[in-house]
């Protein structure tokens, strides 16, 4: 049985140590599916996606970068 390619992002996370719920995995799991947007969308860049202006999987993400989470130690940045 194949897996959709979400549910395959998430059990990703999961082997690679990050706890489901926490602000990094989700943080994570945002980012891996912008990455995976971009491939199925076949664009370098999500500036280049017709979609871009409604996405609200990019704002999240960007609002995660700019403001939110520190993914690599692990701590939640926002207040």
């Amino acid at each position: 049985m194949r897996r959709n390619k979400l549910e395959q992002l998430r059990i990703d996370l999961e082997m690679e140590g990050y706890q489901p719920g926490s602000p990094q995995f989700d943080a994570q799991l945002l980012g891996r599916q912008v990455e995976a947007c971009q491939e199925m969308q076949g664009v370098a860049g999500c500036d280049a996606c017709p979609a871009f202006d409604s996405c609200e999987i990019i704002k999240q993400h960007l609002r995660d970068i700019r403001y939110g989470v520190e993914i690599k130690n692990g701590s939640d940045g926002r207040s």
